[in-house]
């Protein structure tokens, strides 16, 4: 079933991806058990910095709290996008760090490191690659007919025939920008960068340099060429680098842009798809794609300060201007 929200409200922007419960141990911080999580909200917080009239859609099993959808409604969002199942879904996901900031802390270790008991509600978990292989295996045409009506939309990095659906349907049924991150898969192959073609209808395509060069093996070692070969499918192609800066390929026009960075804080959770939600924002709000990838750098810097995951809510508008005034003095041609 879908979940019912109060509002009927057309959407501005829809963000589709995983909703999660988190369990993070980080060093230095107290651990946050059981909080809300995932792909779909980190989108949002990127967003919200930017734009308040903001849908989710995922997927999620009994198990996941429902109560916390009349939280996500009382920051602003529409949650008639959210299908609860009547069946398990894994949704728990498990952040553990150890003292030099690498992932993949033991978990037991973790506990005894913050000095708290193991949660009970980890019994039994399985880390899983990632949440998206259930939360966006619905098909679209569930969606609520007013979401049809949002300006743009965002896809979470997803399995490739869940993208793939998703941006057909979207694309088909009106919604003007989509925006989607290339999901990081191992097993990718060279092969697949002969068929991109589903691609088509993207507005915007972000792909990480090291899943570019997966992509790309044995084909080029050219960043600016491969971006080049997939802006036949799509007309921008966005490359975050391991820095956090980002290159910018505009296919009609073939510029090139350095985008930099702006000066991160120490929480690396949600980073990727703050980044993408704010870059939709500026993409709806200005049409420029040098702008939009701007306003994403200021949303992950933003999300970046803090592992509460609403703190973006609480981010003021001047200050995120300012940060928008200061990055453009940097970017350049490449």
């Amino acid at each position: 079933m879908n979940v019912q929200g109060i509002s009927s409200a057309i959407p501005r922007l829809l963000l589709v991806g995983s909703l999660t419960r988190d369990f993070i141990f980080y060093p230095g911080e107290a651990p946050l058990l059981d909080v809300p999580g995932g792909r779909a909200l980190y989108a949002a917080s990127g967003a919200v910095i930017w734009e308040k009239q903001l849908a989710l859609a995922s997927q999620v099993g009994k198990g996941y709290p429902s109560h916390w959808c009349s939280l996500f409604q009382a920051r602003g969002l529409q949650v008639d996008g959210i299908r609860i199942l009547d069946q398990e879904l894994e949704s728990r996901a498990v952040y553990s760090y150890d003292e030099a900031l690498r992932p993949g802390f033991p978990l037991v270790k973790a506990c005894l490191r913050h000095g708290v008991p193991f949660p009970p509600q980890l019994l039994g978990y399985q880390p899983q690659k990632d949440a998206s292989l259930t939360s966006c295996g619905f098909s679209p045409s569930l969606l609520p007919d007013s979401y049809h009506q949002a300006e743009g939309a965002y896809l979470c990095p997803m399995p490739l025939e869940y993208l793939a659906q998703w941006i057909a349907y979207l694309h088909t049924h009106g919604v003007k920008r989509l925006v989607a991150t290339f999901p990081g898969l191992l097993d990718v192959s060279p092969e697949y960068a002969q068929r991109l073609s589903f691609l088509e209808g993207l507005e915007v395509l972000i792909i990480h340099e090291k899943d570019l060069q997966r992509l790309f093996w044995g084909l080029s070692h050219d960043l600016w060429e491969m971006a080049s070969w997939i802006g036949r499918f799509v007309p921008k192609v966005v490359i975050s680098l391991s820095s956090w800066r980002y290159l910018l390929y505009l296919a009609f026009s073939r510029e090139r842009w350095e985008i930099p960075a702006y000066s991160l804080g120490r929480f690396p959770i949600g980073l990727e798809d703050a980044f993408g939600g704010g870059l939709l924002a500026g993409l709806i709000q200005t049409a420029e794609p040098q702008q939009a990838v701007l306003y994403g750098a200021v949303s992950l810097a933003f999300k970046s300060e803090s592992l509460d995951p609403f703190y973006p809510w609480e981010v003021m508008p001047d200050l995120a201007r300012s940060r928008l005034q200061y990055l453009n003095l940097l970017i350049v041609p490449a």
